[in-house]
């Protein structure tokens, strides 16, 4: 049993049983899959492709709002040698625009009105290229 306080500013009612908790989505799952080949007795090559699917998620409690779906994919190309690993990395191949970083009601908001019904959200992760070195010893 749970009685949320805040809920009353959207739906005027402290119940939400049976309600979804928030932030948390009915489904998430990733598939992986990687390729390591040997080009020279001391060199090899890899590659890996990450596909991350998450459903949509409740942003608070009453379950009045929630975000889309988010599904990204990401990927990593390089080279092994000699304890060095040089990579080239893409995360968010095709720049998907979910926004994540939900959060419900504002804890001053009881306080401080006009921000009875807010809801904040964190602006979405762009395609991001990158390089790395590591050296494992």
């Amino acid at each position: 049993q749970f009685v949320c306080l805040e809920c009353r500013q959207y739906t005027a009612d402290t119940d939400v049983i049976g309600n979804r908790l928030y932030g948390v989505p009915k489904t998430t799952w990733t598939v992986s899959t990687s390729y390591e080949q040997p080009v020279s007795p001391s060199v090899d090559v890899f590659g890996r492709v990450d596909y991350r699917h998450q459903g949509r998620q409740y942003v608070e409690y009453t379950n009045l709002a929630y975000s889309r779906r988010d599904d990204r994919v990401d990927v990593r190309i390089g080279a092994k040698t000699a304890g060095w690993t040089f990579e080239g990395f893409v995360t968010n191949l095709f720049n998907e625009q979910t926004l994540t970083g939900f959060f419900g009601t504002d804890p001053l908001g009881f306080v401080t009105p006009p921000s009875k019904s807010l809801i904040r959200v964190a602006l979405p992760e762009k395609r991001r290229f990158g390089a790395r070195a590591s050296f494992e010893f």
